[in-house]
C-alpha cells in the first residue's frame, strides 16, 4: 500500500496495514497529503477530546461556488462546527431529533424487500434496503410524504458532497440544487409540523436567549429554524454512508462469522451485539479528520498548529491495548461500546443508537422472515476514503409466503 489515505475500492482487506501500522508504534506523518496519521486508541481518543484539534473548514474556492443555501447548511451544521457555538446547535439538533415519532422497521423492510416467490431469488442487499432504510424511516419519523422521501433519495447522492473536502465546480452545481430543494422541502415539513415552537419549549430554560455574552455566540429564537433543517438535513446526509455501511457490514459479518443457530431463532439480543461488534471489527467509518488551532504534544511529538490530522478510528478499533484478541468477531466482548467509530466528546455522533438500533431490527426482520439466508459472493467496496460501504450485498433464499 502506497499511501495510507487509500479509497476502499482498491484495497481488500484494509485491517492488515492498520495491524501493521499499530505495531510500530509511532506517529506517522503522509509524506503526500502532509497530514499525521493517528492509529492508536490512546492517542485517536486524546485528539478528539482535545478542543485545538478542530473540525476543517470549507475550502474558499468552493465556498465562493456555493449558492445561499449551501452555505447555510455549512454555518449551521453540528457536524461542521467548532466551539463556542457547536455546544448550542448541538442541543437543538438532540431535542429536534427527540421530536420525531417512532415507525415501524419491519414495516419498512416489508416493503424493500422482494415478495416471496418459492424460489431461489437472488438479491442485493445494498440496493434493496440498505442504501434506502436510513432515510425511510427518518423521513417517515418526521412526517415527510412518499413523494418528498422519494425526492431526498434521488438527490442524496449530491448532498453528501457537502462533506466532502474536496469539489469540482461540476459537482457544486450539482450540490447547490439539490440543496436548494431539499432544504425548501424540509423547512416546509419541519414548519407544517410546528417543529420550530417544539424545539423552542424545550430548550426553555437550557439556553438563555438573547444577545451574545461572554463565551458564548449570539443565539436567538429566530436561529432555531435554520438549524433545524440544516441539521435534519445532515441527519439525512451522513445516515446515507454511515448507515448503509453498518448495515451492509453487519450482515456480511453475520453470514460469515455469526453463530447460525442464534439467527435462526431470531435472538435480537444476539443480533444487537453482533451488531455493536461489528461497529468495531467492521465499521462503516474508518476515519475523521482535524486541524490544530495550536501546537499540542502527542506522545512526546509536537504537532503543529495548521497541520491536518487524519484519526483512523478504525484501526483504534483493532488496538491490543484497548481490546483483547481484536482481530477476532466476538459478539460477546465485554467492552466494545469503547468503540471510536462514532467519534466520542463533543463531536461524538448523534445518531449512534438510532444507527445500532435500525440495524438490529432490520437484520431482525431478515433472518426472522428468511433464515436460510446465504452470502452468494465477497463484496467490492465504494471507491470512497472515509467510510467502507459495500458497492452489492448479493444474498439468496428461499422465500417461502409467511
Amino acid at each position: 500500500m502506497h499511501t495510507p489515505l487509500f479509497r476502499h475500492s482498491d484495497v481488500q482487506d484494509p485491517y492488515g496495514f492498520y495491524a501493521t501500522m499499530l505495531m510500530e508504534d509511532r506517529l506517522i506523518r503522509d509524506k503526500d497529503s502532509g497530514a499525521w496519521i493517528i492509529y492508536q486508541y490512546a492517542h485517536c481518543q486524546q485528539l478528539l477530546h482535545n478542543g485545538k484539534a478542530q473540525i476543517p473548514g470549507q475550502a474558499p474556492g468552493d465556498l465562493a461556488l456555493m449558492n445561499d443555501y449551501c452555505l447555510r447548511l455549512i454555518r449551521n451544521l453540528v457536524r461542521l462546527r467548532n466551539p463556542s457555538d457547536h455546544l448550542l446547535a448541538r442541543l437543538i439538533t438532540l431535542k429536534l431529533f427527540e421530536t420525531k415519532v417512532p415507525v415501524s422497521i419491519s414495516g419498512i423492510m416489508e416493503r424493500l424487500l422482494p415478495a416471496p416467490n418459492g424460489l431461489p431469488t437472488p438479491i442485493d442487499w445494498m440496493g434493496a434496503v440498505a442504501n434506502q432504510l436510513p432515510i425511510r424511516i427518518l423521513a417517515e419519523s418526521f412526517g415527510f410524504s412518499p413523494a418528498d422521501t422519494a425526492r431526498i433519495l434521488a438527490t442524496i447522492g449530491d448532498l453528501v458532497r457537502i462533506m466532502s473536502p474536496v469539489k469540482t465546480p461540476e459537482q457544486i452545481d450539482l450540490l447547490n440544487e439539490a440543496v436548494e430543494e431539499i432544504y425548501l422541502l424540509t423547512e416546509r415539513r419541519l414548519h407544517d409540523n410546528g417543529i420550530y415552537e417544539t424545539i423552542q419549549e424545550k430548550i426553555k430554560g437550557l439556553v438563555p436567549l438573547g444577545p451574545a455574552r461572554s463565551g458564548v455566540a449570539p443565539f436567538d429564537k429566530d436561529s432555531i429554524p435554520v438549524i433545524c433543517v440544516s441539521n435534519l438535513m445532515g441527519l439525512f446526509i451522513q445516515s446515507y454512508d454511515a448507515g448503509r455501511g453498518i448495515l451492509g457490514n453487519s450482515l456480511l459479518q453475520l453470514l460469515l462469522q455469526g453463530d447460525r443457530s442464534e439467527l435462526q431463532a431470531g435472538n435480537r439480543d444476539y443480533i444487537a451485539s453482533a451488531v455493536q461488534e461489528t461497529l468495531r471489527y467492521d465499521p462503516s467509518v474508518h476515519n475523521t479528520r482535524r486541524i490544530l488551532t495550536e501546537d499540542i504534544l502527542l506522545d512526546n511529538i509536537r504537532l503543529e498548529k495548521g497541520q491536518s490530522v487524519v484519526l483512523m478510528l478504525a484501526a483504534a478499533n483493532r488496538d491490543a491495548r484497548q481490546f483483547a484478541r481484536p482481530e477476532v468477531f466476538d459478539p460477546y466482548r465485554d467492552n466494545n461500546h469503547e468503540l471510536l467509530t462514532f467519534g466520542s466528546g463533543s463531536h461524538e455522533c448523534i445518531a449512534r443508537h438510532f444507527s445500532a438500533h435500525m440495524a438490529t431490527e432490520a437484520l431482525l426482520y431478515l433472518f426472522q422472515a428468511h433464515p436460510d439466508i446465504q452470502l452468494l459472493a465477497r463484496p467490492s467496496y465504494a471507491p470512497l476514503v472515509n467510510v467502507r460501504v459495500p458497492n452489492e450485498l448479493l444474498i439468496s433464499d428461499t422465500f417461502t409466503s409467511k
